[in-house]
C-alpha cells in the first residue's frame, strides 16, 4: 500500500494520542511542528533521500534552530503500527520524550510523574541501568544509553506489550501506569474480552541510529 497524506496523518496522530489518554488537560505545547520524511535522515534534521542515513525519529533540541519541532521518518512511523507487541514504536518514542519534556527537562523523568514517585522512579530506572548486561534483558539495548531513552524505549514496551511489560518487570509496568495515568494491560485484557485478537508478539532487528535525539 503506498502511504496517502491521510494514512501518514492518521498515524502521526495516533503517536501524539497514544501517550496521552490518560491525561484531562495536556497540551503539547512545547512542539509547533511535526516533519514527516520519506525516508529516515541523519541527526541534524538533513535529508539527501538516500536512506543511508540512520535516524528514524528526532525531537529537536532547545535552542537550536529545530526547537519546538518533531521529525520522524515514514516508513518507520508505518512500521510502529504493524507489528503489535513488538516493542517498537519510534512514533510513541518520540512522543514519549515530549511528555518527559513537559517540565522543561528531558531527563527520564516524565512531568506528569506522581510526586510521590518520582523518588521510586528514580530508583528503580538507575538500578536498572546500573545492573544492565548486554544481551541479557528482553528490553531494548537502546534504553540503556541514558535516563531520557530508558523512559522513551520503556513507553514504547508499556504501550506495545503491555502484558509482557507486567510479567517481566511488574515494578516498571506499575510506575509506568503512573507516569502516564492509564493502565494499558487492563486495556488489552478488555479488548480480548471484547473480541480483539491478542497482538503477536515478535523481535524486530533495530538500527543502532533509531530514534535519536538532540540532547537539551
Amino acid at each position: 500500500m503506498v502511504p496517502t497524506p491521510t494514512h501518514i496523518r492518521r498515524n502521526r496522530i495516533a503517536s501524539a494520542a497514544i501517550p496521552v489518554l490518560g491525561f484531562s488537560d495536556w497540551e503539547y505545547d512545547m512542539l509547533d511542528e511535526v516533519l514527516v520524511y520519506p525516508r529516515t535522515f541523519d541527526g541534524s534534521f538533513g535529508y539527501d533521500g538516500t536512506g543511508r542515513a540512520e535516524t528514524e525519529g528526532l525531537v529537536g533540541g532547545t535552542g537550536g534552530a529545530f526547537n519546538r519541532v518533531l521529525a520522524l521518518s515514514r516508513g518507520d512511523l508505518f512500521r510502529g503500527f504493524r507489528g503489535p507487541g513488538d516493542k517498537a514504536n519510534v512514533g510513541i518514542h518520540e512522543f514519549a520524550h515530549l511528555v518527559d519534556k513537559g517540565d522543561g527537562a528531558v531527563d527520564g523523568i516524565p512531568a506528569a510523574m506522581p510526586r510521590e514517585a518520582i523518588r521510586p522512579w528514580l530508583e528503580l530506572m538507575h538500578r536498572e541501568l546500573r545492573r544492565h548486561v548486554r544481551g541479557r534483558s528482553d528490553i531494548p539495548e537502546y534504553a540503556f544509553t541514558n535516563e531520557q531513552e530508558f523512559f522513551a524505549v520503556l513507553s514504547e514496551y508499556f504501550f506495545e506489550s503491555p502484558d509482557g511489560l507486567a510479567e517481566n518487570h511488574p515494578a516498571l509496568h506499575e510506575m509506568l501506569c503512573k507516569a502516564f495515568r492509564q493502565d494499558t494491560l487492563r486495556r488489552l485484557r478488555a479488548a480480548h474480552r471484547a473480541g480483539a485478537a491478542p497482538p503477536r508478539r515478535r523481535q524486530i532487528r533495530r538500527r543502532a541510529g533509531r530514534a535519536h535525539r538532540i540532547p537539551t
